[in-house]
Order: structure tokens, then sequence, then C-alpha cells
């Protein structure tokens, strides 16, 4: 047998590690809100006025939860040249850091990917909604922590119950040990997993629960509400020590 033919034939054994988390990213990391504010922003400076600014984000704003693209809208209304300008020029700023992460990044979002990687945990974003508007924002995210698309990877999903598509889909009748994570989503051959933690702000994204999946209800807005936990809570529990299987178990 050659070594061309041995390499062809070789197969990697499946890597299986404790613990492959999926994190939301409008609402989760991503402040939503304050980037569409940033992109009506970017539109007076590019000629519209203060009081068509206004009134279209007051329309964008009651859209909130519905399927409404953002950026698709601005392309049937103000023409798709002006809509390349404005996504460029924000791509641009963010690029070179003018700007401000706090303002468009929830409290602890780069301590919590800075902690799953020194504790070599997988992870990856997954996100639902419009394939133009989530992947600008993912864009926008890498630019505003300094990584590139191998270092945050990203998933633009139209499976909008995270939790049930992966009970649906994920699972295997093989008899190997653990959840079978998908290359598109890992990026990583052969990944499989005990167990999987979702980050998400919508509580039907984590259901239904299973006993390899585990779900961490986020809320951001200062107030911990309803047992749910805000990022930097749950980097402070997981920097005094806890996984986030144990923090989950506090919600659960």
């Amino acid at each position: 047998m050659t070594k061309d033919s041995i390499s062809k034939s070789y197969k990697p054994e499946p890597r299986l590690v404790e613990t492959f988390v999926i994190i939301d990213l409008d609402r989760t990391l991503l402040n939503t809100d304050a980037w569409v504010n940033l992109v009506y922003l970017q539109l007076q400076k590019r000629g519209i006025t203060p009081e068509q600014a206004r009134h279209e984000l007051d329309f964008t704003m009651q859209q909130t939860g519905t399927s409404f693209s953002l950026l698709e809208h601005i392309e049937r209304t103000r023409g798709k040249v002006l809509l390349n300008d404005v996504m460029n020029d924000i791509l641009l700023i963010a690029q070179n850091g003018e700007l401000d992460p706090d303002e468009l990044l929830y409290a602890g979002t780069a301590q919590l990917l800075n902690v799953l990687e020194a504790r070599n945990v997988p992870f990856a974003i997954l996100t639902y909604g419009n394939e133009l508007d989530q992947t600008f924002k993912l864009d926008i995210v890498r630019a505003l922590l300094g990584r590139n698309s191998d270092q945050l990877h990203g998933v633009v999903t139209d499976e909008p119950k995270k939790a049930a598509w992966i009970v649906r889909s994920w699972t295997d009748v093989t008899t190997q040990r653990g959840v079978g994570i998908p290359i598109s989503i890992a990026k990583i051959e052969g990944l499989r997993a005990s167990c999987i933690v979702i980050l998400d702000d919508k509580k039907q994204n984590l259901e239904p629960s299973a006993d390899f999946i585990k779900g961490i209800l986020v809320d951001n807005s200062q107030q911990d509400s309803g047992g749910a936990l805000s990022i930097i809570t749950i980097v402070h529990h997981l920097e005094s020590g806890s996984s986030l299987q144990e923090i989950a178990g506090i919600q659960g």
C-alpha cells in the first residue's frame, strides 16, 4: 500500500469532549438595539435626514420579534448602493477600532470566549435570522473582538428553536459515546460531546430538555430576572470555578 493510499484511507478517531457550547447572538452577545441605532446613525451620515431616521427607526423597533430584515428593508427603501456604503462604513470603523465594544457587546462577552478557550471548551455562535443581517452582525462582532472567522466561528440557521433542532437532527444510533457535532457547526471533523450547553435569551430555544442538552437562559438587562443570568454573571460563575453545566443546574 502506498503512502498516498494510506493517507486517503486514514480516518482520525472521533474526539470526545465533555461540553460543546452553542451561543446565541442577538441580545445574548450583541446589543441588537444598539446595532440598529448604529445603522441609522450611519444612514444619516450618508444623507438621510434625522426626521427620516427617527421615523424609520421607530418602524424598525416595532418589528422586534418578527422575521423583519433591517438590511433588506434599507435596500428596498434606499437602494442597494446606499446599503453597501453603510455596511462598508460600519465595518471599516469597527476594524479601525473607532467603535466602542461596550456599546454594542454586552459586558462579559470577550471574557466568556476567553474563559472557554482557556478551558479548551469548544464553542460556536448559532444565530437565527436573515442571512444578510446575521452575517453582517457576525462580521461586526468579530471586528469588535479582534477575531477572524476561524477564531470566532458563527453559523446562520433557519431553525428558530435550537434545542429542538439539535434533538431532532444531531442524535444518531451509533454506539459511540456522546453526540456528534456537525462539522458545519464545530469546524472540527469527528467532534463528539457528552453535553451540549446552549446560551440563549429565549426560553423556547432551550426546549425541550434532554439528557445531553442543558440550557442557560440569558438576560442582559441588569436584573438577572426570572432565573435568567447576564453574560457577565455567567463569567463570574465560571471564574469562580463553576462549569457551564453547573451554571445551567443553578437555573434548572
